[in-house]
């Protein structure tokens, strides 16, 4: 130890620590290694931590001390970073004797001669393992607890969209639309928060990809033009035109904090506008930095409020935003993605007057670019019809319930077992297209069922497409099912077009095409109720805009069509008129000629106050007919998001 001390003073002329050596080998973790990352000394906390011994440590490497855990990427960022002279933080993962390892939280400076050239590194670090063991705890709680908020949360979301295609009164559509409403806040507030837990656990990782930072706002404009319209705002773009057509980033996370932004915009302005911006700044060294922005002239917050939630921000708090109407959990999302990305954040708000959120993130010039994505023109190839049955696995019996119209609805046969075991009798027993499983299931979960099946049965059951459904979405959930052997993963709560579409791409995947002479006459001689042709004019092979309006007239129609049942049924003349005036644009970008007129006369029979016995035929023809148009019209979006996949 003397002869490590020595070594010490030699590298800091004032370096008398004889009186200093108990708090130097009591207090923080120390190392000091020299310009090549060879360790001259070690106090005696790290001795106690590691289970080393300074004959083990001393004149080795500082690579040596790391873990497996960091690459040979993090090695590399982190000498070059020192050998520049700058200060590094952040978290190592360090190996202890023998098998363990333990966690520091570190700064490493970097200490210069009096010429300034590089002398050594001086690492100072606390041990942090029992922290990070917590957050593994945390983890793991969150991951058991959104199980069992998602299931629910599932349920509700489903039986309540199979509930809105029943005949409703308008009281009890508004209490459906309030429950489906206050679902979907519920969805996204667990969706937040686990995100924000993937952060803290370290497990987000950022995409380097090539794109186009002006498409990418474009079709967030488009996105959000139909929600500002219906609540009477304006939604502007300012796009600075000198910005790169195209950059090195990550614009997955970049979507991800301008949705929020705007969703908080929409939802906390209830007059005027909301401007969306974006200024480049001057590119130096072949990084730019680019400045966006969200204005809005909503209800604002006071300066000591502002002032509590940029500190809370600051600090990597959850906000509680209750006072405001929101959890907070969004903003705060918005924060950690941005500090991801190592970008800079700021808020400017005032009561009455609105909300400016800002925020920068520097990215890296794209020097050549991509090749195009084939045009949405393109037409998938269309997969003939086949008889469909289905073992689901799920113990639930509410879920079983809403799991058997949907599969009613699709036209599939459905069977069930309550869980893995009586699953594998089945599949025994019975012939079976495609297994749908449970990952959460008594006597035996569907991890096991799943491996039994790859394992034990023979050719060609053991080979049968396996889809696992999971409430579980953080860490590796959809990872650990794969390793389990399943084909593919759908999370709860699940979309019922997307669980449809993965069916029938496994199915097609292991059935030999049917000969088309077979299928019924009606559906080879059926015209399409739609005509994309206007539409794909208009997006210019943008699949992010016709996507975006595909979607758009899904989840729009049916409260449309409900809300004319209202005020008909209400004589709200006036209101009937609007409604059906703002619908026909949606008829003519889905090409629905056939019910074109028939929305045309509920508008004048409305406005005129005529002929109004003839509406409800009316309105009654128009559901049928996009009912039956929006089962094309997810047909047309899964292609295309197929082909994105």
């Amino acid at each position: 130890m003397n002869d490590n001390l020595d070594e010490l003073r030699s590298m800091l002329p004032e370096g008398d620590l004889s009186n200093y050596q108990q708090v130097i080998d009591n207090s923080v973790i120390i190392i000091v290694a020299d310009t090549s990352g060879i360790i001259r000394y070690a106090n005696q906390k790290f001795y106690e931590l590691s289970g080393f011994t300074p004959e083990e440590i001393i004149n080795t490497s500082f690579d040596n001390v790391l873990s497996d855990f960091h690459g040979q990427e993090f090695r590399m960022d982190l000498w070059e970073k020192l050998k520049k002279g700058e200060t590094w933080k952040g978290e190592i993962k360090n190996r202890k004797k023998g098998d363990g390892f333990f966690w520091q939280q570190v700064v490493v400076h970097p200490i210069s001669k009096k010429d300034t050239s590089l002398h050594h590194f001086v690492f100072t670090g606390s041990d942090i393992t029992r922290f990070k063991e917590a957050v593994q705890l945390k983890n793991l709680f969150l991951s058991n607890i959104s199980h069992e908020l998602r299931t629910p949360l599932h349920t509700i979301y489903s039986i309540g969209n199979l509930l809105s295609e029943t005949e409703l009164n308008s009281e009890q559509n508004d209490y459906l639309d309030n429950i489906l409403k206050a679902t979907g806040i519920l969805v996204q507030m667990v969706g937040d928060l686990l995100e924000l837990n993937k952060i803290e656990a370290g497990q987000v990782r950022l995409e380097n990809t090539i794109f186009k930072p002006h498409e990418l706002l474009n079709v967030l404009h488009r996105m959000y033009l139909p929600k500002a319209d219906e609540k009477g705002l304006k939604l502007f773009l300012d796009f600075d035109p000198s910005t790169p057509e195209f950059l090195w980033g990550d614009p997955h996370r970049l979507k991800q904090i301008i949705t929020q932004l705007l969703e908080n915009a929409v939802k906390y302005t209830r007059e005027g506008y909301i401007l969306l911006k974006c200024k480049a700044g001057e590119a130096t060294s072949g990084k730019i930095k680019i400045d966006f922005s969200v204005e809005d002239t909503g209800v604002g917050i006071a300066s000591e409020n502002l002032n509590m939630i940029m500190e809370n921000l600051q600090q990597g708090g959850q906000l509680n935003l209750r006072n405001f109407g929101g959890s907070g959990l969004g903003l705060s999302l918005v924060k950690r993605l941005i500090d991801l990305q190592e970008g800079a954040f700021h808020m400017e708000s005032a009561p009455g007057q609105g909300t400016r959120v800002m925020f920068s993130i520097t990215y890296t010039l794209a020097e050549e670019t991509p090749e195009e994505k084939p045009s949405a023109k393109e037409t998938p190839v269309k997969l003939p019809k086949c008889d469909i049955k289905v073992l689901i696995a799920e113990d639930a019996d509410i879920n079983q319930i809403v799991l058997r119209k949907h599969m009613q609805k699709f036209g599939f046969f459905a069977d069930f077992a309550n869980d893995g075991k009586a699953a594998l009798e089945k599949l025994k027993n019975e012939s079976y297209d495609i297994v749908l499983m449970d990952m959460q299931m008594p006597v035996m979960d569907g991890y096991e069922a799943i491996k039994t099946i790859r394992s034990e049965f023979s050719e060609p059951l053991k080979n049968i497409p396996i889809i696992s459904i999971s409430a579980s979405v953080v860490g590796q959930a959809y990872q650990k099912c794969l390793d389990a052997g399943a084909d593919d993963y759908v999370s709860k709560p699940y979309d019922a077009f997307e669980l449809k579409s993965k069916i029938e791409e496994w199915i097609s995947k292991r059935k030999p095409v049917i000969n088309t002479t077979t299928m019924d006459v009606n559906d080879k001689h059926k015209e399409s109720l739609i005509d994309l042709e206007y539409l794909e004019q208009l997006s210019e092979g943008d699949d992010d805009f016709t996507i975006s309006m595909l979607s758009y007239f899904i989840d729009n129609t049916p409260g449309v069509i409900e809300e004319m049942k209202k005020f008909y049924k209400e004589k709200e003349w006036d209101s009937l008129r609007n409604a059906a005036h703002k619908f026909k644009p949606q008829l003519t970008f889905m090409g629905i000629k056939s019910v074109f007129q028939d929305v045309e006369n509920i508008e004048q029979f409305a406005a005129q106050r005529r002929n109004t016995d003839n509406i409800p035929q009316l309105i009654d023809k128009t559901a049928e007919v996009c009912m039956s148009a929006i089962t094309e019209i997810k047909a047309e979006l899964q292609k295309i998001l197929d082909k994105n996949a």
